[in-house]
This record gives structure tokens, sequence and C-alpha cells, in this order.
């Protein structure tokens, strides 16, 4: 388990580098437990171990974390309450996490947060204020409900993908996340038109609606995305994949 690793106590071992860094990753083969003092952490990075357990709840006790990443490990469990102000930075995909996700996660000042490929459920966090969070990966859940929520209180979003979920509702409302530049709802059950709206948004390169519950004719933006799309192409610098630039029904 982590939980012996999260000692709050002064000092650092050999792994820390005294500036608030440890990291343990590099894909190590690293089990259970670790005997070391984190001491005012800021950045975490124990991603592709084979830790397992809980995360511990210490988490939400390190008031100076930036960045936490727990990826491709066999943890279990719930996500503990991340309230620290400067977090930024949260990655535990890959796991087998379950439960919900926790409500700190959306109100606070995470802007990139990675939750794949777990076993994740229930709806997303109501959260009421403006977030920061520029980045939502919860692909391959078992999450529910609507994304109403996101498409009206999270308008800093670049990129959303909550595709291989159980997710219903319209999609109205995406026409305030003008940032948007990766939008994937595929394999949930979402319903009703798709937007005229879509085409308003400048920046998205990549839009994936595939194996929903949507119905009716396709409007009219859908010419004026393609036109925007082609535009992006030509205009791309050589080395940019162009098949990223690609609408997806």
């Amino acid at each position: 388990s982590l939980d012996s690793l999260f000692v709050m106590r002064g000092g650092y071992s050999e792994n820390n580098d005294n500036t608030g860094n440890v990291s343990v990753s590099r894909r190590n083969r690293l089990l259970n437990t670790l005997p070391m003092y984190l001491g005012h952490l800021e950045e975490l990075e124990l991603q592709h171990n084979r830790f397992n357990g809980t995360i511990p709840s210490a988490l939400s006790w390190l008031p100076s974390v930036v960045s936490i990443n727990l990826s491709s490990n066999d943890l279990t469990g719930s996500i503990p309450s991340l309230s620290s102000r400067s977090l930024v930075f949260v990655d535990v995909s890959f796991n087998s996490l379950n439960g919900s996700l926790p409500h700190s996660l959306f109100e606070g000042n995470v802007k990139e947060l990675f939750a794949e490929h777990n076993q994740l459920s229930g709806s997303l966090p109501r959260a009421e204020l403006l977030s920061e969070l520029q980045q939502l990966q919860l692909s391959s859940n078992r999450l529910n409900g609507t994304i109403e929520y996101v498409l009206n209180v999270h308008r800093r979003l670049r990129y959303l993908n909550v595709s291989n979920n159980s997710f219903t509702g319209t999609l109205d409302g995406i026409e305030k996340l003008m940032k948007l530049q990766v939008f994937d709802v595929s394999h949930n059950d979402f319903y009703g038109f798709l937007p005229v709206s879509i085409g308003q948004l400048l920046l998205l390169n990549r839009f994936v609606v595939s194996h929903n519950r949507l119905s009716g004719h396709l409007p009219s933006f859908k010419f004026q995305l393609f036109e925007q799309l082609s535009r992006r192409a030509m205009e791309a610098p050589s080395h940019e994949h162009l098949e990223d630039l690609v609408v997806l029904f």
C-alpha cells in the first residue's frame, strides 16, 4: 500500500531531491510500501508501478502539492477529497478505483484531471462556481447522469473525453465551451439533435459523438465546421498530424 509513504515529518530521503519533488516512476516495479518522508511535497510521481491498496487520505493534508500522478498502478477504493488550493494536476488513470468523483476536484484550482479506465460510478459533481478545469478525461468508467454542469460551469475546458460511460441527456450548452478543442462523448446514451451552436466553436479539431441516440437531420453547421477544419488543415505546420482534424458522427 501507499500508506506508510505519507509520513508527515520534516526531512527527506535519497528519493527526495529537497525541492519538494518525489519521483519513483520510470516504470519501476516497486511493490507495497516505500519508507520515505515527503516533507513539503509539491510533485508526486508514482505512475507505472504496482502499488496496491487505497489512495491514502493523507493526500488531502498536503498544502503545497501541485501535481499528483498515480496512474497505471493497482490501486483500489475511492479517490479521497483533494482540497489543496495549490493542486493543479491529478492523474489516477488506469487503476481499479471505484466510487464517485470527489466534489473538491471540480471546484478548486485543478486544471487537468485524468481518471480514465477505472470503475468510477455515479454522476458528476454539481459545481456551482466556474472552475479552472481545462482537461477532463473520464473515459471507460461506469459514470452516469448528465454532463449539464460540465457544459455550463467548466467553460475553460479545452479537452473533454467522457466516452464509454453511461451518460445521458442532450448536448445543449456546448457552445459555451469556446476554448474547446477535443470533444468525445462516444459510446454513451445521449439523445436529441446535434446543436447548431457547435459551429461557433472555432478551436474545435476533434468532435466524436458516435454510438449514441442522437437523431434528426444533420444541420447546416456541419458544412461550416468542415470548412473551418479544412482551413485549419491548410494552415497547419507540416509537422502537425492532419488526421487529428476530424469530425465523427
